[in-house]
């Protein structure tokens, strides 16, 4: 009798644990992320330079912007025609759906933060969920800004040079001046006046 229960038991036990284990099986869902590279491959992820950008090819390729900073950075200043997308929300099912359609539509995207390290962490891990159209920026926002405003100072006008030029007009007062002072201390000799005399005419006839 206390075989059987026994027997029971252990029986009943192993109902419970393949229950378990279907109802694991069952419940399982793949991840919604999935990573698309070997480890191998994301490895030469690490110092690959080809998906890096210098601010000086913004302009040549038409990427599609994406600021990683958060929204009160975000407001405060950023590049033309950028998207904020905080860093926290890049693998949101919203951002994750904007990310396909960009590709899809073969749109280049460049991700910036407010330096390399920022945009280059979330560039590898979305290269490594399958989006091979994303880039990330050198400089960061920090570096934008500095040639931005390097650009400023480049830019300012020159100091307009006056129309009078006062060195040279004093130079030649000056000469002048000089002359004036000398022709004023040389002596001067006075000219003789020379009266003429009339001469008086003889009177002709008498006695």
């Amino acid at each position: 009798m206390k075989e059987l229960k026994q027997t029971n038991k252990i029986f009943i036990a192993g109902i419970v644990f393949f229950s378990l284990i279907l109802i694991g099986i069952l419940t399982m869902k793949k991840p919604s992320l999935p990573y698309q590279m070997t480890a191998e491959e994301a490895i030469q992820l690490i110092g690959n330079k080809d998906k890096m950008v210098s601010i000086n090819q913004l302009s040549q390729e038409g990427y599609q912007l994406i600021d990683i900073r958060n929204q009160f950075e975000y407001a405060n200043g950023h590049i033309d025609n950028a998207t904020n997308v905080y860093a926290a929300d890049l693998f949101e099912p919203f951002s994750i759906r904007f990310f396909k359609q960009l590709k899809k539509d073969g749109k280049k995207i460049l991700l910036y933060g407010k330096d390399i390290h920022e945009a280059s962490d979330s560039w590898m891990i979305l290269s490594q969920l399958g989006f091979d159209n994303i880039y990330y920026l050198k400089e960061g926002y920090n570096g934008y800004q500095l040639l931005q405003a390097k650009k400023s100072l480049a830019s300012l006008k020159e100091p307009e040079k006056p129309t009078l030029d006062y060195a040279n007009f004093f130079v030649e007062a000056r000469k002048k001046m000089k002359n004036a002072a000398i022709a004023a201390s040389a002596p001067t000799t006075k000219k003789k006046a020379f009266t003429i005399r009339k001469k008086k005419k003889k009177k002709v006839g008498g006695c």
